[in-house]
């Protein structure tokens, strides 16, 4: 959305258009913020976060290891320690936050 600004400098009257997103409302709103904050625990308890951000790093990290060859990178989790993360725990937690999300888009 466009809006104008007016400002007077000097007795200068300057507009000038300024963007401002549109605020999300409502369920949606709700709905976005639950997943800005998601975590997920794979079956060997470790915690990762799965916001949007972090499972966009993890496909890439997991493209990467597969491209690779590597066995395992150091990964910080969602308690903010780091652990030696195989390609395997990658997948899972990837598999794992796809369902949360899908599962919080569709309450």
């Amino acid at each position: 959305m466009l809006t104008k600004n007016i400002e007077i400098v000097n007795g200068i009257i300057k507009r000038r258009d300024v963007y401002q997103p549109d605020q999300i409302q409502g369920p949606k709103a709700v709905r976005t913020e639950n997943v800005s904050k998601l975590t997920v625990t794979i079956t060997n308890g470790k915690t990762f976060d799965a916001d949007e951000i972090s499972q966009n790093r993890i496909s890439r990290t997991i493209q990467a290891m597969e491209y690779s060859g590597t066995a395992s990178v150091n990964w910080k989790l969602a308690d903010n320690t780091m652990d030696l993360i195989t390609l395997a725990e990658f997948k899972e937690v990837l598999q794992t936050a796809l369902e949360a999300q899908a599962a919080l888009w569709f309450q």
